[in-house]
């Protein structure tokens, strides 16, 4: 529609001479010629004159200064008027250009039945540029048969005319396909002056579409014609072939000048061309403001190419401010416009929540249309969020099982405690004391070295409920030991996961604690390998995913441990089970150590899920 809209204007600039040509009472030539010489005021002194008489002629010469306020002082009203009667009268042109006002909408409000009325008015008479004007008009409401049946009436005339009517036999629209039929008209268009066709026979040539052969050196010729003629898209095709050497000598001087004249023109192709030369610095100075106004100028000239760059400098912050969030207009203009590398970027801009809020699912959406493209980082992209939701699931699963696991276990456990004894504890035996041999395998060194009683030599009958023996003892610090780290555990896998800077400290605090109250040789070892994990997280601080993957496990370990040690503790409270205040505390201990330690190890593992998807998206 814009280069119908500019063969119209044109048209409209040169009727003028066509209606002198037209002209037959030679004082009307009088005024064409003042006309001609831009001695408006005696072209208008004596088509006024004339007008006043009813001479078609005059009354159409004198529209045209009343439209322009040439000769005299500019009214629409008078102008529309006098080309109105003009054409009422007979006159051709008048009727033509009418016709053009009121599809164009200049001057008036844009009436595309009055157009249509007066184009036919003239069309009726063989006026080639109202036929051809009716032709576009039905091509522009994809009624391809009139179309064809209008371009074949003014082709031979009208060379632009001819070239739609290529384009039409091309693809078949309107009229049966004819590859070879177009490709004449293409050339006969061409040959007669029509800059579109030549463009066209440039981009046949340099692509060898259809029954062309690629030749460069025609390409590069058709386009020099069509560039001189003034045709945009020819000077920015020119510049290029002059820039990369296609066709003939490289010449970067005239290839910046016809990039540039294009681009004052209005061509996005050159603007694109340009900025991205301004940007590389490789034929010019490095210039990323410059790029990015070549960028914006495109993107105005919609140029999807332009929208995407200009987005990705956008997001950059190179040539100018940072703005995430016009960054994602441009992405979203250019991915509309079916480019694949702006999908992806948007699909990212909604995954990572850059200038628009997280949605995996419009990301999705994004994703899978550039990967139909064929755009590999998309379908990569697709799969991880694919297999997010399952990580997901599975994430916020562990995390109720934890919750749960932490309620049951308290619940449960606390709810065994042994019933209360009716005897004291003085005279308990030593079989209802001692806990089962099938109970207490892999017990605590210190209790397998303990008395098989509970109560040591010179305890007699009468000792105090509240008095602990050795081996109860025992059980008694064991128990403390155990909650303390079963809330360590706990707490440090929450720590890690919101600051893992420190995490390497929680591992060395946890080994240092361990080795200054643990008296049993598991444990120590379990506090050295605190350290050694605290170690090889602060070698993976750069890598603070893996570095976190490594104090997670050294966590897990230890809420591991915890709750293996916390369990069989209270087997054996159970089974020499009391009823005096520090047993109580003791179980009770034991209980809140296995919770605290189980729930640990539920946390740890969703965090873990989490983290190697993020690992694999981090790698991707």
């Amino acid at each position: 529609m814009a280069i119908f809209k500019r063969c119209l204007v044109r048209a409209v600039l040169v009727v003028a001479c066509t209606a002198e040509l037209m002209a037959q009472s030679p004082q009307v030539m009088r005024g064409w010629h003042a006309y001609n010489d831009e001695d408006y005021q005696e072209a208008y002194s004596i088509w006024s004159k004339l007008a006043a008489k009813g001479d078609q002629e005059a009354l159409y010469g004198l529209s045209l200064l009343y439209l322009d306020g040439l000769g005299t002082e500019k009214n629409t009203a008078k102008g529309l008027d006098s080309l109105r009667q003009s054409a009422e009268a007979g006159n051709d042109d008048a009727a033509y250009n009418l016709g053009v006002i009121y599809l164009l909408g200049r001057r008036v409000p844009p009436d595309k039945a009055q157009a249509r009325a007066w184009l036919i008015r003239a069309g009726k008479n063989g006026h080639t540029r109202a036929i051809y004007a009716l032709g576009r008009m039905a091509l522009d409401e994809r009624d391809y048969g009139s179309a064809a049946s209008c371009f074949q009436r003014a082709c031979d005339d009208f060379p632009d005319a001819r070239y739609d009517l290529a384009l039409l036999q091309d693809q078949g629209l309107g009229v049966p396909k004819d590859p070879a039929k177009a490709l004449e008209n293409y050339k006969v268009a061409a040959e007669k002056g029509s800059s579109d066709a030549q463009y066209r026979l440039g981009v046949l040539f340099e692509t060898g579409q259809g029954a062309f052969k690629q030749d460069p050196v025609k390409a590069f010729e058709w386009y020099e014609r069509a560039a001189d003629q003034g045709h945009v898209e020819a000077q920015a095709s020119l510049g290029r072939f002059l820039l990369n050497g296609t066709g003939g000598a490289r010449d970067l001087d005239t290839a910046f000048e016809w990039l540039e004249l294009a681009a004052d023109n209005g061509s996005g192709k050159a603007c694109v061309l340009l900025g991205d030369l301004y940007l590389e610095g490789k034929e010019c100075p490095r210039d990323a403001s410059a790029a990015r106004e070549m960028y914006l100028q495109a993107a105005r000239a919609n140029r999807p190419e332009g929208y995407l760059r200009l987005g990705m400098m956008l997001q950059a912050g190179e040539g100018g401010p940072r703005d995430p969030e016009e960054s994602v207009f441009c992405f979203a203009q250019a991915a509309e416009a079916g480019l694949a590398e702006a999908q992806y970027r948007l699909g990212l801009c909604h995954t990572k929540g850059l200038g628009v809020p997280v949605n995996d699912q419009t990301a999705r959406c994004w994703f899978d249309r550039a990967a139909r493209q064929g755009h590999e980082e998309a379908k990569t992209e697709l799969w991880v969020l694919s297999v997010f939701w399952w990580i997901k699931i599975a994430m916020y699963g562990f995390l109720v099982l934890a919750a749960a696991a932490g309620v049951i276990i308290w619940v449960v456990w606390r709810g065994r405690r042994p019933a209360r004894m009716d005897a004291p504890i003085a005279t308990l035996s030593l079989a209802e004391c001692a806990p089962p041999a099938a109970v207490l395998p892999g017990s605590a060194p210190a209790l397998a070295g303990a008395s098989n009683t509970l109560h040591p030599a010179g305890e007699t009958a009468g000792t105090p409920a509240g008095h602990r023996t050795d081996a109860f003892n025992q059980l008694y610090q064991a128990g403390e030991f155990v909650s303390l780290f079963g809330v360590i555990s706990l707490v440090g896998s929450i720590l890690i996961n919101l600051f893992f800077c420190i995490g390497p400290g929680i591992l060395v605090g946890l080994g240092l604690v361990i080795l200054k109250y643990a008296s049993e040789s598991y444990y120590k070892r379990l506090g050295y390998s605190m350290f050694a994990l605290a170690a090889a997280a602060t070698a993976l601080f750069l890598f603070p995913i893996w570095q976190l993957i490594v104090l997670m496990a050294g966590i897990l370990l230890l809420s591991f441990s915890i709750f293996l040690k916390a369990h069989r503790l209270h087997r054996q409270l159970a089974a020499a089970g009391r009823d005096d205040p520090d047993w109580r505390k003791t179980y009770d201990r034991a209980t809140l150590a296995m919770a605290t330690g189980g729930l640990a190890m539920f946390i740890l593992p969703s965090h873990l899920i989490w983290l190697i998807y993020a690992l694999l998206a981090s790698s991707n």
